[in-house]
């Protein structure tokens, strides 16, 4: 069973997350990688470099923007010149993160953080 990942707010969301449209590994419930992406992709990366796993029901605004500045830092450290490459086990097998997607999935964060969303996980 796969893992979607979603950005939440109480009342309706209103956030554009058009950036990240397409950046991200979309399933088949969270479709495009905007407002949700395939969160048993990167959880394995999220854990590591955050210390947070996707693989939640709810984590609340404040972990959010711990994450987002966990993963915006990590960018900030591993430009495209750097030779960023990093493996994920999971689920899927062994696959790489290229670093566009790590910076979207910063960018991704940072934009839920910014709104005070909290994410929510289903599977």
């Amino acid at each position: 069973m796969g893992l979607d990942t979603y950005a939440h707010k109480a009342k309706e969301l209103n956030v554009d997350f058009a950036s990240i449209a397409g950046r991200l590994c979309g399933g088949i419930m969270s479709q495009t990688g905007e407002a949700s992406f395939r969160g048993k992709v990167y959880d394995d990366f999220v854990e590591s470099v955050a210390g947070a796993s996707l693989y939640q029901e709810w984590i609340n605004p404040y972990e959010v923007k711990d994450i987002a500045l966990a993963l915006t830092k990590y960018v900030a450290e591993h430009t495209p010149k750097s030779h960023h490459q990093y493996l994920l086990d999971n689920p899927m097998g062994i696959t790489h993160l290229d670093f566009d997607e790590a910076k979207a999935l910063a960018e991704w964060f940072t934009i839920a953080s910014d709104n005070e969303l909290a994410v929510r996980g289903w599977w």
